[in-house]
Order: C-alpha cells, then sequence, then structure tokens
C-alpha cells in the first residue's frame, strides 16, 4: 500500500489537533479531502476528514450514524407535512426538513443512543421508536448504525 502524503501545512493541523493519540494514519483519499485514524491512548479508534482547500482543517466524525422514518401515522394532520416513509439520515447536525417539535422529542433518545455507542458506556439498543408530541399523530423509528470508515464518500 502507498504512503499517502500531507502537505506541510495539512501535516501542521493533523499534529495540532490529533497530537494527543497514540498513533494516526490517512487511510483514504478523495479529491481534496483525506480520511485520517487516529488510535486514543484507550486504543479506540476515532476518524476525522482531512479537508486542504482553501486551509487545511479536520472534521470529527461521530461513532453513529441514525435514520429516522415516519412509521405510522394516526391521520393526515401532520402540521409539517410529514408522512409515512419520509427519512432522515444524519450524525450530529439536526437534519435538514425535520420538525422542531419531532426532532425536540427524538434528541433525548438520540443522546442516549450516542452515549451507548459502544464508545461511552456499553451497548444499547440499535433501534426504538418514538412517538410525535402532537398529540402522537406519528411514530417515528429511529436506527443507530455504527459508523464505518466504508461509509465514508470523502464528505
Amino acid at each position: 500500500m502507498n504512503e499517502i502524503l500531507l502537505t506541510e501545512a495539512e501535516q501542521a493541523v493533523v499534529e495540532r489537533e490529533l497530537g494527543w493519540g497514540k498513533m494516526w494514519a490517512v487511510v483514504r483519499l478523495a479529491p481534496g479531502r483525506k480520511l485520517v485514524r487516529m488510535v486514543t491512548p484507550q486504543d479506540e479508534e476515532l476518524y476525522h476528514t482531512l479537508l486542504s482547500d482553501p486551509e487545511p482543517r479536520l472534521i470529527f466524525h461521530e461513532p453513529v450514524r441514525f435514520v429516522v422514518t415516519v412509521q405510522a401515522a394516526k391521520g393526515t394532520d401532520c402540521r409539517a407535512g410529514h408522512k409515512v416513509g419520509d427519512r432522515w439520515e444524519f450524525d450530529w447536525c439536526t437534519p435538514a426538513g425535520l420538525c422542531g417539535a419531532a426532532y425536540h422529542a427524538l434528541y433525548p433518545v438520540l443522546h442516549g443512543l450516542m452515549l451507548t455507542s459502544g464508545r461511552y458506556e456499553g451497548p444499547a439498543a440499535e433501534e426504538t421508536l418514538v412517538s410525535c408530541p402532537d398529540n402522537g399523530w406519528l411514530t417515528f423509528r429511529l436506527v443507530r448504525y455504527r459508523w464505518t470508515p466504508e461509509m465514508w464518500a470523502g464528505d
């Protein structure tokens, strides 16, 4: 396997940001982006995307991704217009188009699933159901996936 080289500016950013780790390596490459794997002092593997344009910077990959799907509806009265089959895939930020009240109901569950992803406190359910706070019109299916380097598309 060929070693992926870093520019001086990229090297400085990686050493500054990841210097507390035991070791790091660039493991994948896409135009203008590199996937960096770091091993922590606790032998955890963490991943970052190194962007090189215009200034080098690192973006941390959350250890999990979530998929939220509207699984059931009591009627057609969802004020946000959500319907069965609507789907959002995301990790850290609030997904575009998802009703704020629904996200407010989902957030404590999302946060709990993030904290029990195996990285923090141990195993937890990989999926669960959450009701809409607006009189339970909708039922959301929430699925947690552990992030893997194979999911990286140079994002």
